[in-house]
């Protein structure tokens, strides 16, 4: 099994989610190391003895795991259309065509969010089970 820098995997790791600018699901394959080598850097982490405000922060970033998920094609076109939501439309796309763009995207956006809601279930559940 490959050894990991402890520090290492929590720089970057926190480095990528200081990035907000590509919205708030992403492809697992951003993430600088495995999900389960995050995962368990995280956890030991929050086994240690640290203050609040450090508490909070490994706690935040463990349950935002669950925003990387294995996306299929379709699913990161549709984060890219809801993430474009945010922008105003522009002047080639009259409203139908957002519209309609909104709702081919819909049914793989809803895949995304209930693949991440169930994961931050079983995270909230880890933690509140000890791992912090």
């Amino acid at each position: 099994m490959t050894e990991y820098d402890a520090n290492e995997v929590l720089q970057q790791y926190a480095a990528l989610l200081a990035d907000t600018e590509k919205g708030l699901f992403r492809d697992v394959s951003e993430l600088p190391f495995p999900k389960d080598v995050i995962k368990g850097v995280l956890q030991e982490c929050l086994a240690m003895d640290v203050d609040e405000e450090t508490l909070e922060m490994l706690k935040t970033a463990y349950i935002a795991l669950s925003n990387f998920q294995e996306l299929s094609e379709a699913e990161r076109k549709a984060i890219e259309v809801m993430h474009t939501l945010e922008e105003p439309a522009s002047a080639e796309e009259d409203l139908p065509e957002q519209a309609q763009r909104l709702a081919s995207a819909m049914e793989a956006y809803g895949a995304v969010i209930a693949r991440s809601q169930s994961e931050l279930d079983t995270l909230v559940s880890e933690l509140k089970g000890g791992a912090g």
